[in-house]
């Protein structure tokens, strides 16, 4: 199959009601967490693999970043959350200079992997930055929040769809010290500033220590060699914004959900995570890009339904309730049956 990269269009809604509605290349290119081998029983791992930027033309690993057809959508998706909520920014003053090393590296990546979207020239420290999807033009002294207009954390935000986590080394473990996270999956960045890596994975079941293995695999992974992983979930409508602190506004979404409602509601919510240690500063950055596919999307890919069925049966009981799909299992596996 080839696939094709979609070009971004107009703004839609990731808030409900959703608006936003994946195009034919957007389902093809889908990033679907499982794979037969590696998949079934299902049961957490360290999951772990290069993030090469070589790969295949098309997919969401074609280049570093992924822009596709939601570019415009997610970041108005951001600043509607920001502006009802500003916990969701927070940096450490220690980590600024990390995230200055991450806007040099992420501007110098875009413009790279697409010239016909972004532009960045640099003469000495004044740096001339186009975002010709935003139209937006930023000219500043490198290190100077003040003549950014912002915060360089928060400029990387508004550039590039996803969470961001800054997570600096200390004592052998990992801590959070920044962040912009206005998409998670049921946290708070609030919570969890200045957690340690095992803390904030605490509520996750972890019957294998898959945490611990992971984080003595970061703790050693060496600077500029980035990896990826995915996590998945299932969610009611293609909602971003699942913090702790809209808790009011989605928890009720699974209890008001009708099985004919199945196939166009509930969703395969994927997170395509990167992780990376920066150079220069030793630090850590967590970048995760939320991908949604309906179920009725899912099923006319055989291939797929089944192994979401297989997974879904096979994953143990306390992963399920974690998820928040013990109700919904036996009903979503039948639907899958029937379809």
């Amino acid at each position: 199959m080839v696939l094709m990269r979609p070009e971004p269009t107009a703004v839609q809604s990731f808030y409900p009601p959703c608006t936003v509605v994946n195009s034919a290349a957007a389902v093809a290119r889908f990033p679907f967490p499982f794979e037969q081998k590696k998949s079934v029983p299902f049961r957490y791992s360290v999951n772990i693999e290069p993030h090469a930027t070589n790969g295949i033309a098309g997919s969401v690993n074609e280049f570093y970043f992924d822009i596709d057809e939601f570019y415009l959508s997610e970041l108005a998706e951001r600043e509607r959350v920001l502006a009802k909520n500003l916990h969701h920014f927070i940096l450490a003053e220690s980590a600024e200079p990390a995230a200055w090393e991450l806007l040099a590296q992420v501007t110098r990546q875009l413009a790279a992997d697409f010239p016909n979207y972004f532009f960045l020239s640099v003469e000495d420290d004044v740096w001339h930055w186009q975002n010709k999807l935003t139209q937006n033009q930023n000219n500043f002294i490198f290190g100077d929040a003040v003549s950014l207009g912002m915060s360089p954390l928060l400029f990387v935000a508004r550039t590039v769809p996803g969470d961001w986590v800054l997570l600096e080394q200390k004592k052998e473990n990992l801590f959070i010290e920044g962040g912009v996270v206005t998409g998670p999956a049921g946290w708070s960045l609030a919570e969890t500033f200045g957690m340690d890596f095992l803390e904030w994975h605490a509520p996750v079941p972890d019957d294998y220590q898959v945490f611990p293995r992971s984080l003595k695999y970061l703790l050693r992974m060496p600077a500029a060699q980035p990896v990826r992983r995915k996590n998945w979930g299932l969610c009611v409508y293609p909602r971003l914004d699942m913090s702790m602190e809209a808790y009011a506004e989605w928890r009720n979404d699974r209890d008001s959900l009708a099985e004919c409602d199945f196939g166009d509601k509930l969703n395969l919510r994927v997170e395509h995570q990167v992780l990376e240690r920066l150079p220069e500063s030793g630090f850590i950055f967590f970048h995760i890009r939320t991908y949604f596919l309906t179920l009725n999307e899912l099923v006319a890919n055989r291939q797929w339904r089944q192994l979401l069925a297989q997974v879904l049966a096979t994953t143990p009981e306390p992963i399920i309730a974690y998820k928040g799909l013990a109700g919904l299992r036996p009903k979503i596996i039948d639907w899958l049956a029937q379809h």
